[in-house]
């Protein structure tokens, strides 16, 4: 019934963890109290009454937002008010220009797009790992283009000897007949919630020159940053930031950005490509005219950069909330005993480390690292509390990505039944919870 291509993805549905539960299943104090609490999908909810408040009372929609041409990737409404706010607040040595960005329906698109236009089919963007898990179904659903994973240590990812661990994975890569197109990194850094020093940047730009491939650097975290009280904590520095001179053509650097994260306002679907390549620029243009962004969102986010007052405001208000809450959420892991990695400043996030409770595997029951997980994660789901397993994310069993976005009430629910859920392994006997 269906090509061989749609028998594909649509298999990727009934992959367990995949996607989050289901909207009508979500705790609701009032309405669902028994419902699941989802702390895996990365969404602000802290400060959408005040993003409701200040477009319902000062965005308008012009009638031109109903027409194909405010549709545009090239749409100047937005192109213009998006580029003076990266040159606002990304430091670029150059300064970005409108004819620079292409507007897409969100960054997921984006990453879609450029995997399109920069690779063939069975050709692979490099990434390293631990890593954001949706990347290969970003690259790979449409596409069928793969990614290759650097496996690193989480600290050794911001290291300038990382490049090493890319090296290795290109090897094995060519030698498997695989053509790496591009190496793709997140920064802030998803899941691990850190920053890359600029001289690692420089580094991983001279990696990609001695290779030949792009450099794409996903920054959609890039202004959630704040003072989380940790120490070692380093401050965002963009790739645009970074002089490519003498390290790599700039046709060969890419970034990308988008109003889901700094402005919590993913149900907007706005994600950018911020690219000096003209011929990248056109590919993605031409291809994403099977998935443009609505006019009516590109009033919305064109009037609200326009705004720069409010973005100031806003943006300080969105790093306060997240400072506050990710002191609240680290200090109930503390509180419990649940291991986590420290010296995260930015995104949404905190990389916990339950390895020690995930179950054994044995010589009468053998168990693949992907089902030890999710035998934990299904024990979380019993108990009411949503954890996507880190295999999508980390080569090393046992970590999670948890988000703590939320109501702080929801936030100690979550965390709560989290830790009755550990108590309760029968595979475990000296469980170190209070």
């Amino acid at each position: 019934m269906l090509s061989e291509r749609g028998v594909r993805v649509a298999l990727i549905l009934k992959e367990p963890w995949k996607f989050p539960p289901s909207e009508s299943s979500l705790y609701d104090k009032e309405k669902n109290p028994n419902g699941i609490i989802s702390l895996a999908t990365a969404e602000n909810f802290l400060v959408h009454d005040t993003l409701e408040e200040y477009i319902n009372r000062n965005i308008s929609i012009p009638k031109a937002a109903f027409t194909y041409a405010y549709g545009s990737p090239y749409c100047a409404a937005l192109t213009v008010p998006i580029s003076r706010h990266i040159n606002t607040h990304f430091k670029p040595c150059t300064p970005i220009s409108s004819s620079h960005i292409v507007i897409a329906n969100g960054v997921t698109a984006v990453n879609d797009l450029l995997g399109y236009v920069l690779a063939d089919p069975n050709d692979a963007i490099m990434i390293n790992r631990p890593i954001y898990g949706k990347f290969g179904l970003d690259f790979g659903c449409r596409g069928d283009v793969g990614v290759v994973y650097a496996d690193t240590e989480p600290l050794e990812v911001f290291s300038v000897d990382v490049v090493k661990k890319y090296e290795e994975a290109i090897v094995k890569a060519e030698k498997g007949g695989v053509k790496v197109r591009a190496m793709l990194i997140t920064n802030p850094h998803n899941p691990l919630g850190r920053c890359y020093p600029p001289e690692t940047l420089r580094e991983l730009m001279r990696f990609c020159h001695r290779r030949k491939i792009h450099f794409i650097s996903d920054e959609i975290y890039a202004l959630s940053v704040f003072d989380s009280g940790e120490t070692g904590t380093i401050p965002f520095t963009s790739a645009l930031a970074i002089d490519p001179t003498g390290l790599l053509d700039e046709n060969y650097i890419h970034v990308m950005y988008g109003m889901a994260k700094d402005f919590s306002a993913p149900g907007l679907k706005l994600g950018f490509l911020i690219s000096k390549n003209a011929d990248v620029r056109k590919g993605v243009a031409c291809a994403s005219r099977f998935g443009r962004p609505s006019g009516v969102s590109i009033a919305i986010a064109s009037q609200m950069l326009n705004d720069e007052a409010f973005v100031s405001s806003y943006l300080s208000l969105c790093r306060e909330t997240l400072a506050r809450t990710y002191k609240f959420v680290t200090s109930l892991l503390r509180e419990n005993n649940i291991p986590y990695l420290p010296g995260s400043n930015a995104g949404y996030f905190v990389w916990i480390d339950l390895s020690a409770f995930i179950p054994p595997t044995t010589e009468q029951k053998p168990m693949s690292k992907t089902d030890r997980e999710i035998a934990l994660a299904e024990r979380f789901v019993e108990a009411g509390v949503f954890l996507q397993p880190g295999d999508e994310q980390s080569y090393t069993p046992g970590w999670f990505r948890l988000v703590y976005t939320h109501e702080e009430e929801i936030v100690a629910e979550g965390i709560r039944r989290l830790v009755s859920s550990l108590k309760s392994l029968e595979w475990l006997s000296n469980a170190n919870l209070n």
